[in-house]
């Protein structure tokens, strides 16, 4: 028989956040892409891993966008000003693309806004360079890393999570959704016994991962996911840290 005694549960649950864009009045110049976690993907020209939007033309002629502004704060529109007399910096051609660092280092060399995303959460818009004109605003969810949002096609109204970001050039392949949240049987706490727990998730084919150790299981990056694959209910006999994590490819 069992001994009775004090078991701690943990449970952890792991899933995409999940995106949400708005966009102002369309102008001639259309926020593209944003990687508003940015650990390993692009390094700026000092080297560093910071934060970046791209601008797209979708027109037929070249345009310049020293003197638009970039905001993170409808009520500060003129938050940090594209810099002009850098042509060669600011010129977009025809169906080109533009990429801005936002890392507040506006003393490089470069085009380093003055401001930085949040990547629990934020927004992001592009006023004309009268500060009053809204051309773009894209509002987003919590982010994850080295995971790019952005148009699908480029210039196109749907927003979604790339498969591969793709700074400066047209926009990759998309996710195609979003894995469901994983439901376990019983809740964290405190139990007097031994049990099972059982754990779903409402995603068709979708593959759980779970691991005892505390460890984050499964993997969104492509490398072999780590713990183990769930195929039936877990025995709990001690204080254990269960997570669980479900992919799907694509």
């Amino acid at each position: 028989m069992w001994r009775s005694t004090r078991i701690a549960v943990f449970l952890f649950v792991f899933i995409l956040g999940i995106g949400h864009s708005s966009q102002g009045a369309t102008g001639p110049v259309l926020i593209n892409e944003l990687m508003a976690a940015n650990s390993s993907t692009l390094a700026d020209p000092q080297g560093q891993f910071d934060d970046w939007v791209e601008l797209y033309n979708p027109g037929d002629s070249l345009i310049d966008v020293a003197g638009l502004y970039l905001t993170d704060d409808l009520t500060s529109p003129t938050k940090w000003q594209i810099p002009t007399g850098m042509p060669n910096s600011t010129r977009i051609p025809a169906k080109g693309f533009l990429v801005i660092w936002l890392d507040g280092d506006t003393v490089d060399p470069g085009l380093h806004a003055s401001f930085r995303f949040d990547a629990g959460g934020d927004q992001i818009a592009l006023f004309d360079k009268d500060g009053l004109t809204l051309l773009d605003h894209v509002v987003f969810k919590k982010q994850r890393s080295d995971i790019s949002f952005g148009r699908s096609p480029s210039g196109a109204d749907d927003w979604r999570y790339m498969m591969l970001a793709t700074p400066g050039n047209l926009n990759s392949v998309p996710y195609e959704g979003l894995v469901a949240d994983t439901k376990f049987s019983l809740d964290r706490g405190f139990y007097d016994a031994p049990f099972e727990v059982s754990i779903t998730c409402k995603t068709p084919d979708a593959t759980i991962y779970y691991t005892l150790d505390g460890s984050e299981p499964g993997s969104a990056t492509g490398r072999l996911p780590k713990g183990t694959i769930y195929t039936g209910s877990i025995l709990i006999s001690k204080t254990t840290c269960l997570r669980a994590r479900a992919l799907k490819e694509g």
